[in-house]
């Protein structure tokens, strides 16, 4: 049984004011918490062939150190934050697939690689999905239906050629999901530069027979 909203929030705030207790935030997690909303900049672009919609630009001080207090100081207050950037976007774009095409859709997180995952405890992604209050009222499920084949390096450490090749058949669909009983899924992630690790992830789920609709938090 699904916890009512209210009850969620107060679970989160002392969750959060234990963690706080025991392992105080960093000075970028504090400013973070100090923000009520970040800056939406809903726009779509081409990143390596493929249509992507990013909601907000990540040269924006507001927006990275939201970004990185999430992926390295694994704060919730980012990650709530963060959640409700993507629900700014997602109740009125679910809405409208809903009615409009009469759409069932599935969230897919990009999938971390063994060693980063080890090392953040949490792919800051599920992070992002599991605030979402858009996906819990559309009843939108996350599914987990890519994974790593290998750890590769971090893209953001090459130049744009070698990313392509960094991150060539590094994705497969989990077996475990299969028959999905969704055509269309959001394939999600944190930050789009090049686009190389999304396009490889689509590719890997439209192989499979799913239409993927990608989507940045930021980029």
């Amino acid at each position: 049984m699904q916890l009512p909203a209210h009850v969620r929030r107060w679970c989160t705030l002392v969750d959060t004011l234990l963690a706080d207790a025991l392992f105080p935030p960093t000075a970028r997690a504090g400013r973070v918490r100090t923000r009520g909303t970040l800056p939406l900049h809903i726009r779509t672009e081409v990143r390596s062939g493929r249509d992507v919609i990013i909601l907000s630009t990540y040269k924006d001080p507001h927006i990275s150190e939201a970004v990185c207090a999430l992926k390295f100081d694994k704060d919730e207050a980012a990650a709530q934050l963060l959640a409700r950037l993507l629900d700014d976007f997602l109740y009125e774009e679910l809405a409208d697939r809903h009615h409009l095409y009469s759409e069932k859709i599935a969230c897919v997180p990009i999938p971390l690689g063994e060693k980063r995952l080890v090392e953040r405890g949490k792919n800051q992604i599920d992070r992002i999905l599991e605030q979402s209050q858009a996906l819990r009222d559309a009843e939108v499920p996350i599914a987990h239906l890519l994974v790593r084949t290998r750890d590769t390096s971090v893209q953001s450490t090459l130049s744009k050629q070698a990313r392509y090749a960094n991150i060539a058949d590094a994705f497969a669909v989990s077996s475990t999901h299969t028959p999905f009983p969704y055509k269309t899924v959001y394939l999600i992630d944190d930050v789009v530069s090049t686009g190389a690790t999304m396009n490889e992830a689509a590719r890997t789920l439209e192989a499979s027979g799913l239409r993927v609709l990608a989507l940045a938090i930021a980029g």
